[in-house]
This record gives C-alpha cells, sequence and structure tokens, in this order.
C-alpha cells in the first residue's frame, strides 16, 4: 500500500513537470529548446505549450471550436 501511493505520488509529480518525466524529457527535449525555450518549468507549462505549438504546426489550417 505504501509502495502504490508512492508511485502516484511520483506519477502526479512526473505529470506537473516536463523535467521529471525521463521519457518525455529525451523525446522531446530538442522541441522544446527549440519551440518552449521561454516558458518556466512547473504546473505542466512545458507539456501544455509544446503541445499547442507541435499541434499549430502539424495542422495550421485548423478550426478550433
Amino acid at each position: 500500500p505504501q509502495c502504490l501511493k508512492e508511485i502516484f505520488r511520483l506519477t502526479e509529480m512526473q505529470s506537473d513537470d516536463y523535467n521529471l518525466d525521463r521519457v518525455l524529457f529525451y523525446a522531446c527535449h530538442d522541441d522544446q529548446e527549440n519551440l518552449c525555450s521561454q516558458v518556466s518549468s512547473g504546473n505542466g507549462q512545458n507539456y501544455l505549450y509544446l503541445y499547442e505549438k507541435k499541434l499549430n504546426i502539424m495542422m495550421p489550417s485548423a478550426v478550433i471550436y
């Protein structure tokens, strides 16, 4: 039970900070440096900004309602 709580706690921390998710960090590091270097770390800021930028690059003519 304590181990499971710790796993959930670490998972929550990783989802809040791009730098704590090792797989995401290595997969997206170059894009983060090029697209999101001005974004502060924490609270999912890098993830959201990167997601929005990549979405805009991949679908520039998409209409969001």
